[in-house]
């Protein structure tokens, strides 16, 4: 084991050497920090990381920071995850797959070896689950499950050995995140919904209720298998039954979207939400109901709307991908008309879900677009990975 340890620390001495020492491009500990800054700026004000390093201490030199890349720690992990996605967000591509490749290396090793420190827990948890969100990326819906629940098992171990205060951090939360993307049973969405609501945790609360919504709409939404037979002629054909527990779930949603909290937000230009929220809401409530009055007015202004997004936003992902949805579910003489809107609402989903580690859903419906309307959107899921 000591031999192991010894080859995997000048395995590693050898990459860090490469990558500080400008093999990649002259990188140096200014780019670095400035790499972090990006990550911060971009990727922790929806998971925040529990690793403290700044822009002053990358700065310094080749100290504390150097010995970092070197070591084989769950704090070297969290290094190496930070900087690959904050080389992507700088379009650096090739720099952002060396720190990938790094970090999947070390995480396997990592997730071999056993760990009792809450630090070292929680950056660990933290690393693996950002991952499980780089295999989402890819996409691959497989590793992305299993290593999120990797996360979740160190987590909820250290909780069940007397640490239960480790379930109410941002690493854990980020992980239910990620479970409620990757695992869209009911079970785990009822209990995503449970911890949400408990916790006060409005964002996992709205994200809970609108995987109920789709997956009741759509059981195929719980696999990545694609539309099945369920879907008659492309369109949706919902019980009376199956329409009113969708429609008791959806209201619920609507009261928390159509608060001062989110209709009053704005976003990167300075324009309000509450207009996309309103028209994508309403479009959905009215294919629901069903009354197709003015149905089209709202998917209209709702998909221009969408259109004006150019940045990653929480608030705006569920009424963009209800309109991409709901557009799909006409199939006369108008159809075109209607799958313009969704490829249109696909390319704003696609630039505005968050970090995209909800590509998942934005594939799922460019599926079914391609069977509709024999076409699909070319979608640019991979540049935030």
């Amino acid at each position: 084991e000591n031999v192991k340890d010894e080859m995997y620390e000048a395995k590693n001495q050898n990459r860090a050497n490469s990558i500080l020492g400008g093999s990649l491009g002259g990188i140096t500990p200014l780019l670095l920090g400035q790499l972090i800054s990006v990550y911060r700026a971009k990727f922790d004000t929806m998971f925040p990381s529990p690793c403290n390093f700044s822009f002053s201490e990358i700065y310094r030199g080749e100290g504390s920071f150097f010995d970092a890349f070197a070591g084989f720690s769950p704090e070297a992990l969290q290094i190496y995850t930070m900087l690959g996605i904050g080389a992507s967000f700088s379009n650096c591509a090739d720099l952002s797959r060396s720190f990938w490749n790094c970090a999947l290396e070390l995480a396997d090793w990592l997730l071999g070896s056993k760990w009792s420190d809450k630090k070292d827990i929680l950056y660990l948890a933290d690393g693996v689950n950002k991952v499980a969100m780089y295999y989402a990326c890819e996409p691959d819906y497989d590793k992305a499950r299993f290593y999120n629940s990797k996360a979740g098992q160190l987590l909820e171990q250290f909780a069940a050995s007397g640490k239960p205060e480790i379930l109410s951090t941002p690493v854990y939360e980020s992980f239910i995140w990620m479970r409620l993307t990757f695992n869209r049973d009911h079970d785990t969405l009822e209990n995503g919904y449970k911890f949400a609501k408990f916790r006060g945790r409005t964002d996992i609360h709205i994200y809970a209720l609108f995987l109920m919504v789709m997956t009741h709409c759509v059981p195929d939404l719980i696999t990545d298998s694609g539309i099945s037979s369920i879907v008659s002629g492309g369109v949706l054909n919902l019980s009376e039954q199956r329409r009113q527990n969708i429609l008791g779930l959806f209201k619920e949603l609507k009261s928390i979207l159509l608060s001062p909290v989110y209709k009053n937000a704005t976003c990167e230009n300075g324009r309000s939400y509450g207009s996309l929220i309103e028209q994508g809401l309403s479009a959905f409530e009215l294919w629901l109901i069903p009354s197709h009055d003015q149905i089209l007015y709202n998917l209209q202004c709702a998909t221009i709307q969408a259109g004006l997004l150019k940045e990653p936003s929480f608030i705006a992902l569920i009424p963009v991908y209800l309109v991409a949805f709901v557009s799909l579910q006409f199939n006369g003489a108008d159809k075109e008309k209607y799958t313009d809107l969704t490829e249109l609402c696909l390319m704003a989903f696609s630039r505005i879900a968050t970090f995209k580690w909800a590509r998942v859903l934005g594939d799922f419906l460019n599926g079914w677009l391609k069977m509709v309307g024999g076409k699909s959107v070319d979608l640019s899921w991979g540049s935030s990975k």
